[in-house]
C-alpha cells in the first residue's frame, strides 16, 4: 500500500472515531455486561496516539471503535470469543499444566466459538473478516 494512500485510510477514520461521544459507549458497554473495570481499560486505550508519516493519528480510538463495532454488530460471536478467552483465563491459572492447556484449549475451542457464533449471528466466518477489515467501503 502506497504510503499517501495509508496516510488518508488512517486520517479518515481517526476523523470518523475522533466525533465519536466515548461516555455513551462506556455506558453501553456496561450494560451489555462489561464490568467497569474491563470497560475503564478498554477506554483507557482512547489516549494512544501514533505518528504516521507527518500526522499523528489517534489510533487508540480507531482500535476501541473497531471492536465496539464489532461487538454491536455481531454480539453472539463476541460473546463466543469472549467466552473462550475467560476459559482460557481460567485454566492458565492452574499451576504447572495451566499455561499448557490453555494453549491447547485455546487453539481448538476460539475457532468452535467463531463457527458458533457467525452461525447465530448469520454470516460466514469470511463474511466477517471483510467486514471488520474493511474502511470506507475499502479493504485494508
Amino acid at each position: 500500500m502506497q504510503q499517501a494512500l495509508a496516510l488518508e485510510r488512517y486520517a479518515a477514520l481517526d476523523a470518523e472515531y475522533s466525533s465519536v461521544n466515548w461516555d455513551k459507549i462506556a455506558v453501553w458497554l456496561h450494560s451489555k455486561g462489561l464490568s467497569v473495570e474491563m470497560t475503564e481499560l478498554l477506554l483507557g486505550l482512547l489516549e494512544h496516539t501514533e505518528k504516521v508519516g507527518s500526522k499523528v493519528i489517534n489510533v487508540g480510538k480507531i482500535i476501541v471503535g473497531k471492536i465496539v463495532e464489532f461487538i454491536h454488530k455481531y454480539p453472539a460471536t463476541s460473546a463466543s470469543i469472549l467466552a473462550v478467552l475467560a476459559l482460557n483465563t481460567l485454566i492458565a491459572s492452574v499451576p504447572l499444566l495451566g499455561p499448557a492447556l490453555s494453549t491447547i484449549v485455546t487453539a481448538f475451542a476460539l475457532p468452535a466459538a467463531l463457527l458458533f457464533g457467525t452461525q447465530i449471528d448469520g454470516k460466514s466466518v469470511v463474511e466477517l473478516a471483510k467486514d471488520f477489515f474493511c474502511i470506507n467501503g475499502r479493504n485494508i
